[in-house]
């Protein structure tokens, strides 16, 4: 096969293509008209678009007349599968090549103009370019192969909370999206920020991208939840927090509980550039992303109007568990859970329900699990947040709902029946430290 294909050989791949039905079909998917030469980009589309609306092929003289070139049908390539695999192979190639040609071509338009974000996304596009050949599994063959592969790809992600993770057959699993969903104030920030400790904690590698908040800020509320301290007291006693947290990670070796700060209108795009260059710079293969949160950021595709809210935020949702998915099928196991808003209109309501999440029914078909949180000032006073599951696609959690304990001061969440048991050594180090902070002010 030559290095490039010239024009002649074009026409020659095209008179292939449409001397049969089924191999048009097959390789219909990874057609594009700008791999062709300009002469022939006008055929292709026009192939593409009658296919898509008559679900057949042209008769090669309403393709001749369309293009003004004269097309010719292949004999015999309908009766011998071993010629349509031959012609499978060709378009697959071409296809692959000229689709990192022109990626390549982009990435160095882009780092012409200093821009390197999804450089290396693009480039993995063009090499994915491929012919469909997994046929997918036969149920009544290799069933144990097929199920443990499930398991070991999915798998379950505990998110540290029994309640929770009873009602979702034990947690979360890999390659998922998950919404935590409320009103403007109404815990979503807090609730991400307790479920990224509890996987640090576990073990896990967590990356936490804060779009709102400055990431020095969502850190020091992570250390009032993780040290169990007065989130008002950290400032006062700088020095003491801090040593306890090396103290705790030297004898607990936690995952990694990385917090990035990337702009409003951030796109999925940046979070996946932000993976990739915490995988290079460190050599630490994140696991969990909490994005807080997808309801504030842009769509990748600039061509999406941001203004059509439902548009916008099936994209944004599409896109982040495209990450998750594709990261998992490649040996990288992936969670992402982010937020979004419930509408002004039921920000009153004593319940949520699918139609009131801002996004709309897009974004709650693209979502794994839609978790709603709840509270307010009596509640908080009394200590508790409640959720309610409102979308759960592979457990049978759907409408119900729990409260957990919460602590007003630390700003941690628990199980209502995992209250411990007070800890004299910590109320020790807390009383030391409220002593410390009336001091400090003059008290």
């Amino acid at each position: 096969m030559q290095q490039k294909m010239d024009e002649k050989d074009q026409l020659t791949l095209i008179n292939l293509m449409i001397s049969d039905g089924s191999v048009f079909t097959r390789v219909k998917p990874i057609l594009n008209p700008c791999y062709f030469d300009k002469k022939f980009q006008t055929t292709i589309a026009y192939l593409l678009d009658f296919s898509n609306e008559y679900n057949t092929l042209p008769t090669i003289h309403q393709l001749n007349n369309e293009s003004r070139i004269e097309y010719t049908l292949v004999n015999g390539i309908s009766e011998n599968i071993n010629l349509q695999k031959s012609v499978l192979d060709i378009v697959e190639h071409f296809c692959k090549k000229r689709a990192l040609e022109i990626a390549i071509e982009k990435a160095y338009d882009r780092l012409s103009q200093g821009d390197t974000s999804s450089i290396e996304s693009i480039i993995k596009e063009a090499q994915s370019i491929s012919i469909k050949k997994d046929l997918g599994i036969n149920y009544w063959e290799n069933s144990k192969e097929w199920l443990h592969k499930l398991d070991v790809e999915m798998g379950v992600l505990p998110t540290g909370f029994k309640s929770i993770d009873t009602l979702l057959d034990g947690g979360f699993s890999w390659a998922q999206l998950n919404y935590i969903v409320a009103p403007s104030g109404g815990g979503k920030s807090l609730a991400m920020a307790n479920l990224a400790l509890n996987w640090s904690l576990m073990g896990y590698n967590v990356l936490y991208f804060t779009l709102e908040l400055d990431k020095e800020l969502v850190g020091k509320r992570i250390m009032a939840m993780q040290q169990e301290i007065a989130y008002k007291n950290i400032s006062h006693n700088i020095d003491t927090c801090s040593q306890r947290v090396s103290l705790y990670k030297m004898n607990n070796k936690p995952g990694v509980l990385q917090i990035i700060e990337l702009p409003r209108a951030a796109t999925p795009s940046d979070v996946l550039s932000c993976i990739q260059t915490f995988e290079t710079e460190t050599n630490i293969i994140p696991q969990i992303l909490c994005v807080d949160y997808a309801g504030i950021m842009h769509p990748s595709d600039k061509r999406v109007d941001i203004n059509n809210i439902h548009l916008r935020d099936k994209n944004i949702a599409e896109e982040l568990r495209e990450i998750a998915r594709v990261r998992t099928h490649n040996n990288k196991k992936t969670m992402v859970i982010s937020a979004a808003q419930i509408t002004k209109d039921a920000s009153s309501e004593m319940e949520f329900t699918q139609s009131n999440v801002a996004g709309g029914n897009t974004l709650v078909h693209t979502a794994d699990n839609i978790i709603s949180a709840r509270t307010n000032d009596v509640m908080r006073q009394r200590g508790e947040y409640e959720l309610k599951f409102i979308k759960c696609r592979n457990s049978g959690a759907t409408d119900k709902k729990i409260k957990l304990a919460y602590n007003i001061d630390t700003l941690r969440l628990s199980d209502l029946d995992d209250k411990k048991t007070p800890n004299p050594i910590n109320n020790q180090v807390q009383g030391a430290i409220d002593v410390l902070t009336k001091l400090s002010m003059g008290q």
